[in-house]
């Protein structure tokens, strides 16, 4: 087939290949419709087993060409659709689907009177007393998470110190699933200074006084519980270590129990909350 009326581009290493956005600016939506099929045959001949095609803001217009053309939504994000379509005849269909979880964190923060801080959100259905935090931003360890809303929520300043628990729940938010860790805290400052905009109250409140409240949840319950269980059956907990990437290039944190931390482990990411 003559290689002018195809797309010239570079399998990757699951023998799939993807168009990039920067291709349509040469192309009119009759062109792309064009090159779109010819490729596709093309590529099936040569063992191409799936494609991925990026569409921007500025391009989405061309969209039905894909449709058009068998390609099925993968994801969407504020600035582009990735589109996806499976042309192998000899395979089923093993194209990664995208991401299903969310990850949050809630900060366990005690301090040196056994009073945690507690919050109550300003757009809730019904008062209730729970943990500050929120979803990791992207490139953020669940530690710096942490740090980040509860300063953000409560104006204190802490330090990470170990995970007491988490939690797995699905159907959540748009139909993911949702990993929730909870966080031992060490304050580094103890006035309150609770964001406006999100937060209806914050305090100091007892532990025990927290554990027994009807207005705390079974689950924030449990996690005051997991807490005691910890300090008064042993000095385990359950700590990040470094461990070299598959890549063999830097190295991702792995949580397990341990009787202390790394030493040497970043405080912070590149995108992570610096104090």
């Amino acid at each position: 087939m003559d290689n002018d009326r195809c797309f010239k581009l570079k399998r990757d290493g699951y023998s799939c290949v993807k168009i990039e956005p920067k291709v349509y600016d040469l192309l009119t939506k009759e062109e792309l419709a064009s090159k779109l099929s010819a490729s596709l045959i093309s590529w099936q001949q040569d063992g191409i087993r799936g494609v991925w095609a990026e569409v921007d803001l500025i391009h989405s217009h061309l969209i039905p060409v894909f449709v058009e053309n068998g390609f099925d939504y993968h994801h969407a994000k504020s600035n582009y659709v990735m589109m996806k379509k499976w042309i192998s005849q000899k395979e089923p269909d093993t194209l990664p689907p995208y991401a299903s979880h969310y990850v949050g964190v809630g900060g366990f923060v005690l301090n040196d009177d056994n009073q945690l801080l507690v919050v109550q959100e300003r757009f809730s259905c019904s008062p209730h007393w729970k943990l500050p935090g929120g979803h990791a931003d992207l490139g953020e360890n669940i530690g710096e998470t942490a740090e980040r809303e509860v300063y953000e929520e409560t104006g204190i300043r802490t330090k990470f110190q170990c995970v007491v628990a988490f939690r797995h729940m699905h159907q959540f938010r748009f139909g993911c699933s949702d990993f929730y860790f909870v966080c031992l805290m060490k304050p580094l400052t103890l006035e309150i200074n609770r964001c406006q905009y999100e937060i209806a109250d914050a305090r100091w409140l007892d532990l025990e006084t927290y554990i027994s409240n009807p207005l705390v949840s079974a689950a924030n319950r449990h996690f005051a519980k997991c807490y005691l269980d910890m300090i008064t059956t042993g000095e385990h907990r359950i700590l990040p270590a470094k461990v070299t990437r598959y890549t063999n290039k830097g190295y991702d944190l792995v949580y397990s129990l341990q009787d202390r931390c790394d030493d040497e482990l970043p405080h912070e990411s590149e995108t992570g909350f610096k104090l």
